[in-house]
């Protein structure tokens, strides 16, 4: 069983995967995990790239295309260090191209 999990502004939608393929949304006010599963995918980014975006970024949104605005695209690593929102922004921009 695989367990996609989102949060909301009022809890947290799981989307479950059984062995079978069969897809069921469920919604938790807290974070739980009340079932045996083989794989938790939480919607929280997980590595920082020192340039560019990750690669899973760029394959997800290709795969949605449309609802590619869905994917949040992380920061590179140096521009989590700045001490201004500005400063982050021109390393970013600067580092991404």
């Amino acid at each position: 069983m695989f367990v996609g999990v989102d949060s909301t502004r009022n809890g947290w939608v799981y989307c479950i995967i059984n062995e079978n393929g069969e897809v069921a949304l469920r919604f938790f006010e807290e974070f739980t995990i009340p079932f045996v599963i083989s794989q938790l995918l939480i919607d929280i980014p997980v590595g920082l790239p020192e340039k560019g975006e990750r690669l899973s970024d760029v394959l997800g949104k290709k795969m949605l295309s449309k609802r590619a605005s869905c994917i949040f695209s992380v920061p590179v690593r140096k521009a989590v260090y700045c001490n201004s929102y500005t400063e982050a922004l021109k390393i970013n921009r600067g580092i991404s191209r």
